[in-house]
Formats: structure tokens, sequence, C-alpha cells
């Protein structure tokens, strides 16, 4: 009987939850299109970079969810501002060293939201701090205000609701993946990619010109995208397509890795 893979999941830092405490944690809507669409088993990594090898020869492939904290502008060559928002180093520094290495072993990689972000600086890619004061672009962000609403907090509606197309590129994964040129997307994010980094190829673009997919050439696979697909997995032909290809990447290399 064939065994499912081991999927690698990324977890976040938070220090502001609990006093003098550092807590770990990722929501749950990230896990479960990687049990029931990807088929996989997953795994919470803590970001403890002395134990990557053993990490790589567990897993059969990484997930880099979405996080509220973004990536330390020091690792694209900025300098922080209050732009950038808050911070979590500890996955900055476990997150660019797993997908580096991730990548020199072939190992499939998924990024969605911040997971694109990862793995795009990862690559030496440089972003914009907020997408939506670039000169003719739009307003990506879940909320058009820097905090969300007061009463309520974020609800279901604002996550699931696709606000924006994606223009898929000739020749790119998704777009032979999906068979489509233009799919609708949700749309939570207030940085993204400047400059794309070494090997990094953009798969898809919003109206306004802003990369919202990308692979990694060379790559068997190594995904991301700038939307949230774990939000309506259930419903959405195209965030089943995602996941399933990479449940489907990761049998792949369990089988070539078991050689």
């Amino acid at each position: 009987m064939e065994t499912r893979p081991i999927v690698g999941v990324v977890v976040n830092t938070y220090t502001d939850l609990v006093p003098r405490e550092k807590l770990l944690a990722i929501a749950t809507v990230n896990i479960e299109p990687l049990v029931e669409v990807a088929d996989a088993v997953p795994i919470l990594l803590t970001p403890t970079c002395s134990h990557l090898n053993e990490i790589l020869n567990i897993c059969h492939g990484f997930f880099l969810p979405p996080a509220f904290a973004n990536i330390h502008p020091s690792l694209y060559g900025e300098s922080p501002t209050a732009a950038h928002g808050k911070f979590d180093e500890d996955r900055d520094e476990f997150a660019m060293l797993l997908i580096k290495a991730a990548i020199a072993q072939d190992i499939p990689l998924l990024g969605c939201c911040r997971g694109f972000q990862d793995m795009a600086v990862a690559c030496g890619s440089t972003l914009h701090a907020e997408v939506h004061h670039v000169p003719g672009r739009e307003d990506h962000r879940l909320y058009k205000t820097k905090e969300p609403p007061k009463t309520g907090g974020i609800s279901d509606d604002a996550w699931l609701s696709n606000k924006h197309h994606v223009n898929l590129h000739h020749g790119g994964e998704l777009r032979k993946l999906t068979k489509l040129d233009r799919i609708v997307t949700n749309s939570a994010h207030s940085q993204g990619i400047d400059q794309p980094g070494q090997g990094i190829v953009i798969e898809g673009s919003s109206e306004d010109g802003t990369p919202e997919a990308l692979h990694i050439q060379g790559a068997t696979f190594a995904l991301a995208v700038q939307w949230h697909p774990e939000r309506h997995f259930q419903s959405d032909i195209v965030s089943q397509m995602i996941y399933q290809a990479f449940g489907d990447a990761m049998r792949t290399y369990q089988k070539r890795a078991r050689r």
C-alpha cells in the first residue's frame, strides 16, 4: 500500500499574543487543502535551522503559507520603515535556508501570499513595501486601510471574495495546468515583487501589471501564487488544480527518493 507523502509546513512566530511568550502557529485553513486535495500528511516545522538536514530527509514537499508579518527588508537590500509592518525574523531565516536547500535537492515547493514573497526573495527578488503606492498600480489589500474593521475582524466574505483578474502568461506552468489564460482570484497583500531575482519566472500578473504567480526555473515543481487558494479550495477549480498538482509532485518525489 502506498503511503501518503509528507509535506513540511512552515509556521509563523508570534510575540504579541501572550506576555513574555513566543508562540508558533498556523491557521487550520492552510492545512485542510494539503490533506483533502493534495492527499498529503502535514507536519509543522519549527523555525530551527539546526534541524534542516533532518527535515529535508523526512519531507517530500514544503508549503510556505500566508502570514500577517512581512519579510524583513534587509533581506532584499532595503531599510525597514513603518510601511513594511510587522516582521517575523525567525520565519525569515528558516524559510530562506529551507527554500534554497529544497531547490538544490529539487524537493517540491508551494507558496501562497507571504510564501510567494518568501520564494521570490530567496532567489534574490526585491519587493515593493506597498504596491498601492506604486504609480499605476491598484490597491491589492484585503481592506483599503491599514487595519481591518473594528467590528467583526476579518470576515469570511472578505477572504473568499474574488476581486480581480490574473492573466496567466503564455508558456507558464499555471497556464499549462489550468488551460486558461485568465482567472479570477481573491486579493489580500500589500507587498509585491519589484525586480524578479535569478530563476524567478513570472507566471501571471494582475491587470495593473503586479506579479501574481511565479515558478522557479529548472525546478520540477516550485510554484507560488500571491493570492489565497486555501480560502476557497472546496469550490474553486483552479485552487483544486494547484493543490492536486502539488500533491502529484510530492508523490513523484517520494518515489524518486525511495530508489
